[in-house]
């Protein structure tokens, strides 16, 4: 690719990852405070049920999820042959799939997930019909989620992000209209959520299709059938089945695991942390959906210089958009939850806290998966990084049986997670000749500088005698303050500095 191709590029990342950037934070800002209004017009029991028991329906995602994985490959891929009757070959054979892992989900949840919602959760007996409710709603809308996916594939890999930026806003929008509207309803509160929320996603749905329709010419349903194109999508979303199966499992596992140590309760504060969660990855996942395209793209080129740069900088910029949320979330957690909760459930504060440290390692290691996936040699990968996953299942039973507090099984997964983003960054240098010791000692750098700024935050915030919004302040301005000095020492390239040294004097050049 020549210089000015590459400059063209990198603005188009640039571009949608401050789309996304905006976007996030406008619909995080409504999530939040969603999830507030949400917790309160529930209560804490109906927020465990909804959370745990929605949880089973979405532990099926991992059918869905590895063809989401292989249809943004394959459907990337084509775009970059520039062949509209490909593309069209594709989607269809991508919806087919779709379909077909949806009838198997629906099997499934109405067999396995339907005994576990009714006889393993722990559900008091007076909620048991909502719940049942509540499980399938979820289970609509799951599948509904399921059909949109090749149209949400091809707007990413068009890289029409701007799309998402508005109708994601119109989503929560509508998200906390219904909370609303179900705080008036005579009926059942948590029956006529459940209920709303399965109506938000067939409109999403609708849009989507809509849009692609009218957008993009290759969004076609057309009669075809080619079993090698089949084989080939289905081959490779059945290797990554295995990774996405165990995320899910893994998040799930602990889900049930804490509900039945810890009880509706509990699984509220769970539910809490998946929120953080998503809040968190929401904000790095910007900027890789902006790089993830690119990342494909230029494996498909056979640009392999461009290809490790995309990688180490969508993983560089990320791990600082986390590391810079976790300063003020985690010195300040019992501030901030009690801000936007007021009433604090037990185990929030612990359970909040940690997973803000997972979604630092995922937010390294995600853009050396999308690598391993562009690069289509997956089998060997898949297998060893999904049972290293896993491992920390039976490794959480075992702690929490001997009377661990519930926060290790966040502790437990984040320790395995570090053992996978190792293996992987070491199985992608093997692939493509990455520099696997670099990556990994910029990670090592990286837990360094957080932990070291996390804790100067804490001793400062000790010192302080002052009103807690002062404190919580003062506190992150000094975390900050080390944080931003170690990325410009030490995080940012010669190149990268002087380009945000002319940005700065532009900017400033244009304001007089």
């Amino acid at each position: 690719m020549s210089t000015s191709e590459n400059t063209k590029t990198n603005k188009t990342i640039a571009k949608n990852a401050a789309a996304l950037f905006f976007r996030t934070l406008f619909t995080i800002g409504l999530s939040l405070y969603t999830s507030r209004v949400l917790l309160l017009k529930l209560g804490e029991d109906n927020f465990g049920v909804f959370s745990v028991v929605g949880g089973i329906a979405v532990l099926f995602s991992f059918l869905s999820n590895s063809l989401a994985t292989a249809t943004q490959r394959y459907l990337t891929l084509s775009l970059g042959h520039r062949d509209v009757v490909e593309y069209k070959q594709v989607f269809t054979t991508s919806l087919n799939c779709y379909l077909a892992i949806g009838g198997l989900i629906i099997i499934l949840a109405e067999t396995i997930g339907l005994y576990i919602v009714n006889y393993v959760l722990n559900i008091p007996d007076s909620r048991l019909l909502a719940a049942n409710y509540v499980y399938q709603f979820s289970l609509i809308a799951f599948f509904v989620g399921i059909i949109n996916g090749p149209f949400r594939a091809s707007i990413v890999a068009h890289e029409k992000f701007t799309y998402f930026a508005y109708t994601d806003i119109w989503v929560k929008i509508l998200k906390l209209a219904i909370v609303y509207i179900m705080a008036i309803s005579p009926g059942d509160k948590l029956i006529v959520y459940s209920a709303l929320f399965m109506t938000v996603s067939i409109l999403q749905l609708t849009s989507d299709k809509i849009y692609c329709h009218y957008k993009f010419e290759g969004c076609r349903y057309i009669r075809y059938w080619d079993y090698g194109v089949f084989k080939s999508i289905m081959t490779f979303s059945g290797f990554s089945l295995l990774r996405t199966s165990s995320d899910v499992g893994v998040n799930q596992g602990n889900n049930i695991m804490v509900n039945v140590f810890g009880g509706t309760v509990a699984s509220a504060s769970f539910g809490l942390a998946n929120q953080v969660w998503g809040t968190v990855t929401g904000f790095f996942i910007t900027v890789q959906a902006a790089f993830n395209p690119q990342i494909i793209k230029s494996w498909g080129e056979k640009d392999n210089n461009r290809f490790n740069s995309l990688i180490v900088n969508s993983s560089k910029f990320s791990s600082y958009m986390v590391m810079s949320m976790a300063i003020p979330l985690v010195v300040n957690m019992p501030f901030i939850l009690n801000i936007w909760l007021h009433d604090i459930p037990e185990y929030a504060i612990a359970f909040c806290s940690v997973t803000i440290f997972s979604c630092f390692i995922s937010a390294t290691v995600n853009p050396v998966n999308t690598a391993i996936m562009a690069i289509g040699e997956i089998q060997k990968y898949q297998i060893i990084s999904s049972v290293i996953l896993i491992l920390c299942v039976p490794f959480s039973l075992i702690a929490l049986i001997f009377g661990s507090p519930l926060a290790w099984v966040y502790i437990i997964r984040i320790a395995f997670q570090v053992i996978e983003l190792f293996f992987c960054s070491g199985y992608l240098g093997r692939l493509a000749n990455f520099d696997r010791s670099k990556f990994q000692m910029i990670f090592i750098m990286n837990v360094i500088a957080l932990v070291f700024c996390i804790g100067v935050s804490f001793v400062a915030k000790s010192m302080l005698e002052t009103e807690p919004i002062v404190t919580a302040i003062i506190s992150t301005l000094i975390g900050w303050t080390l944080l931003f000095t170690f990325i410009w020492c030490f995080g940012l390239s010669n190149s990268q500095r002087k380009m945000v040294v002319n940005y700065v004097k532009h900017s400033k050049t244009i304001h007089l």
